[in-house]
């Protein structure tokens, strides 16, 4: 009999040994206050990165650190790892989640606010309809960020019209290594990193650092000068779905976000103008999070911008300010180690113009030309394949030079291209020419003719904006007005 009980009680001891460990929640913080490449947070859960494994805690008293799932790496809906590669980096806004790992594939979640077992997980990402061969977050890299602006959390955003939209949006933004280049994907454009949005100064900015919420961009550069923008796929003019225009003068008496969500109901296409925030009187880091409070209105005003710093005392903590707020205020995170490197220069005046870079812009002489009235002289100025507008100028028939607008923003492409407009080929982008109030009012008759000839604008009339298709690289530019009546070609030398 005791051997019996001697054997069973081996037996059950080699199996507890055989059996595996339960993981062990690492040593990680009790709260996260500031977003980074490993610490992430949404309004249920704060993650983080450990030893390649995402772990996750739900942001209510008493909650432990746990692994995220069964494993702590992207799982599917059956419960099973989709990769046994290690994961490095997580940024999280909303319900999305993503996760990139040590080879640079990016894994997409949808459902983070689900329990923490039956969050799931996909590798796929770009057209068609998101179900495409997956993306890799670039090598040389300065920072990243997801954005999540939906119908659950911010429900709608004001166009610079002040009318209300739907937001539907997912998007993954990159600053590249030059601080200058910010890059975008979405899970409904082509997999790669191809589209861009203009950064402060004309997309000159040389930013150390870049976070993002609900469409809305933050960025720093190493004096300490902070400039937000919101913009994303849908907002910047790319959806062949939608109605944009330029027109400044759009209002809709019944401003509903799902009645504006009709095709036919213009959405302005906005400016390229970053906001500059006021500057922090402290010591401050690079370190820099946006994110959409819990309690958060609908629009696009309501996002909360910190920066990591230390108090007067030199207690560790950030400052913190709403995105329209004029003041910040610090909170004290007692404990936490800043690292000495991410510290960055913050004097009191605006040093944005020590921290400007060479972004390419062209000079282009070229013609106008219709089916009736032939041929003018014409030249392109300033044109950029990312920042907008260019300077059009026009020579009238009697010799005199007039100047007009050339409005671009970027549409959908259908194949991948990581430098479109840069890589030899042509680049589609849509936009506007716009004539102003003094032309459309002038009493020469050389500049009403031009404008009656090629844009049907008569003396006094009010067509602000002829919409026209472009075709674009860095040596030549075509383009068309929409009704095909006037088409114009460019041809020449960058000018720096």
């Amino acid at each position: 009999m005791k051997a019996k009980v001697f054997l069973v009680s081996m037996f059950l001891f080699l199996l507890t040994c055989a059996a595996p460990a339960a993981a062990q929640p690492p040593d990680l913080p009790q709260a996260i206050s500031l977003r980074s490449p490993t610490r992430a947070f949404n309004e249920v859960y704060y993650f983080a990165i450990h030893d390649g494994l995402i772990y996750i805690k739900e942001r209510v008293n008493g909650a432990s650190w746990q692994l995220l799932g069964d494993s702590g790496s992207p799982e599917n809906l059956l419960g099973t790892p989709i990769t046994s590669d290690a994961m490095e980096e997580i940024s999280v806004d909303g319900p999305i989640l993503i996760a990139v790992s040590e080879t640079r594939q990016i894994y997409y979640c949808k459902n983070g606010y689900a329990a923490p077992g039956a969050i799931s997980w996909t590798d796929h990402w770009g057209t068609p309809l998101g179900a495409g061969q997956g993306v890799s977050l670039p090598e040389d890299i300065r920072g990243w960020a997801l954005s999540q602006d939906d119908l659950l959390r911010n429900r709608f955003y004001y166009d610079q019209n002040g009318n209300a939209y739907p937001c539907m949006v997912t998007t993954i933004y990159a600053l590249f290594e030059n601080g200058r280049e910010i890059h975008f994907t979405d899970p409904w454009t082509p997999p790669d990193w191809g589209y861009r949005i203009a950064g402060p100064f004309r997309d000159r900015f040389i930013a150390e650092s870049l976070s993002a919420a609900a469409s809305t961009l933050f960025v720093i550069n190493r004096f300490g000068d902070m400039y937000t923008h919101q913009n994303d796929f849908d907002i910047g003019g790319g959806n062949p779905f939608f109605n944009y225009t330029y027109e400044d003068d759009v209002h809709y008496d019944t401003n509903d976000a799902i009645l504006n969500f009709s095709l036919v109901r213009k959405r302005r296409v906005p400016d390229q103008v970053w906001y500059n925030q006021p500057k922090i009187h402290g010591r401050i880091t690079k370190n820099i999070t946006i994110f959409f409070p819990e309690d958060g209105a609908p629009g696009e005003s309501d996002r909360i911008l910190r920066v990591e710093g230390v108090s007067e005392e030199g207690i560790p903590g950030y400052f913190e300010k709403n995105l329209e707020g004029l003041f910040w205020h610090f909170m004290e995170t007692p404990g936490r180690i800043i690292p000495e490197e991410d510290f960055i220069d913050n004097p009191p005046e605006n040093m944005s113009h020590l921290t400007l870079g060479e972004a390419p812009e062209y000079t282009f002489p070229g013609t106008m030309t219709n089916l009736i009235f032939g041929a003018v002289e014409a030249e392109l100025t300033d044109f950029s394949l990312v920042a907008s507008p260019a300077n059009l100028r026009l020579k009238t028939e009697d010799g005199t030079w007039i100047d007009l607008k050339l409005h671009h923003h970027f549409t959908l492409r259908n194949t991948p291209r990581e430098h479109p407009g840069e890589d030899g080929d042509y680049v589609d982008l849509k936009g506007a020419i716009e004539i102003p109030a003094e032309l459309r009012a002038s009493e020469d008759k050389a500049v009403t003719d031009l404008l009656r000839h090629y844009f049907y604008v008569g003396k006094g009339e009010e067509k602000r904006f002829a919409k026209v298709s472009i075709k674009a690289k860095t040596d030549s530019v075509t383009l068309q007005t929409t009704s095909l009546s006037m088409k114009m070609a460019f041809s020449a030398e960058s000018t720096r």
